[in-house]
């Protein structure tokens, strides 16, 4: 998600904004790839407690996630190339703790009995949305063009 301190006061004005907005969408960007690439899945079902197969830096306390069950593995019919797999969304999980190597959530809905035969691989998670409102990208726009109404050019290179 976005960092709520992108266009608020700092010592170093603009650059700090500059380098915030840059830092978090760098980070963004990599969330995607890792997600794309390793989807984190649950491993283990304990009631309403799922067991994911990421933790550290990957993800926060409190997030919350989408749930998907995989089914039928698709395939290019062009190439014969393995696409993935048909994702169809079951619930929405709770993170509430996260450690190095795996994190810990609780369901918030869920539309498939998760305690009857659960297979770990079956289901991943994938964050909900990291749409911006459109209050905060005002807030945003408006301290932008603040700093921007104020500095010359050059002060912008230096």
């Amino acid at each position: 998600s976005y960092s709520s301190d992108v266009g608020q006061s700092r010592p170093g004005g603009l650059r700090a904004d500059a380098g915030t907005l840059s830092e978090t969408t760098g980070h963004n960007i990599g969330q995607k790839i890792l997600y794309a690439i390793y989807p984190i899945r649950i491993e283990r079902v304990v009631g309403d407690r799922l067991i994911l197969s990421q933790g550290g830096d990957t993800i926060k306390v409190n997030s919350i996630f989408n749930i998907f069950e995989l089914s039928e593995a698709i395939k290019d019919s062009y190439t014969g190339e393995w696409l993935g797999s048909v994702e169809t969304r079951v619930g929405r999980v709770k993170i509430t703790r996260v450690t190095n190597r795996m994190s810990y959530g609780r369901l918030l809905e869920a539309d498939v009995d998760f305690s009857s035969g659960f297979k770990p691989g079956t289901f991943i998670v994938r964050p909900t949305s990291t749409k911006v409102s459109a209050k905060t990208r005002k807030k945003i726009q408006k301290k932008i063009k603040e700093k921007f109404s104020h500095k010359s050019t050059d002060d912008f290179w230096d």
